[in-house]
């Protein structure tokens, strides 16, 4: 529940963020790029990169893979560059194992993905397997993104294998019920607007709708600012990249 948890705050923080940047540029007359794409929709490794903080997949990719000669010399050698970029990628976040060991997960992903499509499988990254691939594809690439957040939020490695232990043990104690009915709270609001988005192929959808839904989301937005106000700032999680 804790890493579902952080999947959801480091999306919100990091996303956004962006949004906001985004927006005060568009007062400015300035229109920047979406720098996330419904990423936890993905259904591979690699489609999640193509939609997590693009700005930075995209930097990662020009500077970093293209520079060590991305696809261009030999299945081993394009492995070898997506290993070499990710761990590079960990790095950036901060000289520590975990972030390591995040960044060698992320490319082990990219790897077992290139091989996969080379070897004409992956159909759940595309529309046109069967809904049952899709949504298993899906399923796993949650799945697989999750456990990378539990290495990227852990304060060592040895809190990573500590707590990669205790995901052996699905027994849920008594008092964690109230922290589950907290945490759906406030991811329901995420996944319904993310499916609205989904439904309309749009992600301004929210900005789009009827005037009094526009206004219902709004004093939403505003009670729970009013609900949750602190008198100290909380920095951005984005802050410490």
């Amino acid at each position: 529940l804790g890493t579902l948890a952080f999947a959801i705050q480091i999306y919100g923080d990091f996303s956004g963020y962006s949004d906001i940047a985004r927006g005060v540029a568009r007062w400015l007359g300035f229109d920047l790029m979406v720098n996330f794409d419904l990423p936890y929709l993905a259904r591979s490794p690699r489609e999640f990169w193509r939609r997590w903080h693009i700005s930075l997949s995209t930097w990662l990719r020009d500077y970093l893979y293209i520079s060590l000669g991305g696809n261009r010399r030999g299945a081993w050698r394009t492995r070898w560059n997506l290993m070499v970029t990710m761990l590079l990628g960990g790095l950036w976040h901060g000289a520590a194992w975990h972030f390591v060991w995040w960044g060698a997960w992320h490319g082990v992903g990219l790897v077992l993905t290139r091989r996969a499509m080379t070897g004409g499988g992956l159909a759940g990254e595309t529309k046109t397997g069967s809904a049952l691939g899709r949504f298993v594809s899906w399923g796993a690439t949650f799945l697989f993104v999750l456990y990378g957040w539990l290495l990227f939020r852990a304060t060592s490695m040895e809190q990573a294998l500590l707590l990669t232990r205790h995901l052996a043990n699905p027994a849920m104690p008594a008092w964690m019920g109230s922290y589950l009915w907290a945490f759906a709270f406030f991811a329901a609001p995420l996944v319904l607007i993310e499916c609205w988005q989904v439904r309309t192929g749009d992600l301004l959808a929210p900005a789009k709708a009827s005037s009094w839904v526009r206004g219902l989301l709004q004093a939403a937005l505003f009670l729970l600012i009013v609900t949750f106000w602190q008198k100290e700032a909380t920095p951005f999680i984005y802050f410490q990249f």
